[in-house]
């Protein structure tokens, strides 16, 4: 068996915080240049179906029943999760559809379908992933409160990538 790594954690930041960070200039370099994004995900993606699926989700074009700043928000915070925190969540034994899963129509916002990443990519008020070990992914609210997502049934559920290529991508 395995031993795993104690709970992985990073700090949380408040918006002004963020705004004056580095991660702010990663956001907005990545609006304007999805193609850069795009490549680091491909180089990536040789080896993690995360990967591959987070790539083709980025690629696809805004979707009706989201404006484009909603859009672009969500998929910076699901590339963001991706590239941050995925490996460790596979570590702990989360599977895909537990960190990129949602309801296989996205139009219809079934939050007792989402995983990790679409939790994070829909939320009104960024939350940042403060942990994660074998029972829970563990956010921080601007202000600092700890939020659980624990595991559960969520049936019904389909990569996010394939329940937006469904609606508006290529």
């Amino acid at each position: 068996m395995t031993k795993l790594s104690p709970t992985i954690a990073c700090d949380s930041y408040s918006v002004d915080a963020f705004e004056a960070s580095a991660k702010a200039e990663d956001f907005r370099r990545f609006r304007i240049d999805r193609d850069e994004t795009l490549a680091a995900l491909a180089t990536l993606a040789g080896g993690s179906e995360w990967a591959t699926g987070v790539h083709a989700l980025i690629a696809y074009t805004c979707p009706a029943f989201h404006s484009p700043s909603e859009w672009d928000t969500l998929c910076w915070r699901v590339y963001s999760f991706a590239t941050a925190w995925a490996d460790d969540g596979l570590r702990y034994g989360w599977t895909l559809l537990d960190m990129f899963g949602c309801n296989p129509d996205p139009i219809a916002r079934r939050v007792d379908r989402n995983g990790v990443a679409m939790t994070l990519g829909r939320m009104l008020s960024p939350l940042t992933v403060a942990a994660v070990d074998a029972d829970a992914w563990h956010f921080a609210d601007q202000r600092g409160t700890l939020l659980r997502f624990t595991r559960m049934d969520r049936a019904g559920q389909v990569p996010m990538w394939i329940a937006y290529r469904a609606h508006g991508g290529p």
